[in-house]
């Protein structure tokens, strides 16, 4: 249980890593070079992804927890940053939802066609890679999809899950296994179909997820944010 609870904590020390380097990159390399750093960190991920199939590695964990692998996400984020310049694009709402819809497509593909978690272990670098790109383009596609459209932010039910977005990455894992572990137990005299009962772990890890997440929120995080005021150098925006 206790795997299962700190499971999703390990993306946070390669955050850090990454507020740690960036923000100095880019305050001595400036634009051009922030933009040839950026590049040079997305070859990076991928050189360390053929080194690591090379090396023989069967554990999909020792490439999907690298940080030079991850670095891509960073570096491509970056670099939209960069290309952008603040601006956001004007795109038809028609166009958005087909964003969203391919990014959903290529983010199946890269799980289901190149396993990009489980490559290494099912044929290597031919499929780690491609799926990490699928992976990474779909990520981007999602971004624009939502990228300046401003009625969502109207919408106060999804404003409240991005405030408490963090907590619900944190916990959603262990619930889940809670949930999935719990439900048998509450249906133990119904027969239900397996398509259902998978449909209601979901909804039961999200309403425990979004509970657990509102706690932490409220007891824990708030009292932080508030403390860290104190020392802030640049204002943050409210949610």
């Amino acid at each position: 249980m206790t795997a299962t609870l700190s499971t999703p904590l390990w993306s946070i020390p390669i955050e850090e890593q990454f507020y740690i380097l960036w923000p100095s990159a880019r305050k001595y390399l400036h634009r051009s070079g922030s933009v040839l750093f950026s590049v040079v960190m997305f070859a990076i991920a991928y050189l360390a992804i053929a080194y690591l199939c090379r090396a023989g590695s069967r554990d999909s964990n020792a490439i999907w927890v690298n940080s030079f692998v991850q670095f891509q996400f960073f570096s491509t984020g970056a670099l939209l940053a960069l290309a952008l310049r603040g601006r956001s694009p004007k795109l038809h709402p028609l166009v958005r939802v087909i964003l969203f819809l391919a990014g959903l497509a290529i983010l199946g593909a890269a799980q289901h066609i190149f396993q990009v978690k489980e490559g290494a272990a099912f044929g290597g670098l031919h499929r780690v890679a491609p799926g990490y790109l699928c992976a990474n383009l779909a990520c981007t596609l999602f971004f624009f999809s939502v990228l300046g459209e401003t009625r969502l932010g109207k919408l106060k039910p999804l404003v409240y899950l991005g405030k408490i977005s963090f907590g619900l990455y944190v916990f959603h894992w262990a619930m889940l296994r809670i949930s999935i572990r719990a439900l048998p137990h509450l249906l133990r005299h119904r027969q239900i179909a397996r398509t259902t009962a998978n449909a209601l772990e979901v909804a039961l890890a999200f309403a425990l997820t979004v509970l657990l997440a509102s706690l932490s929120y409220r007891f824990f995080e708030s009292p932080i944010l508030r403390y860290k005021k104190r020392f802030e150098f640049i204002r943050t925006r409210s949610i």
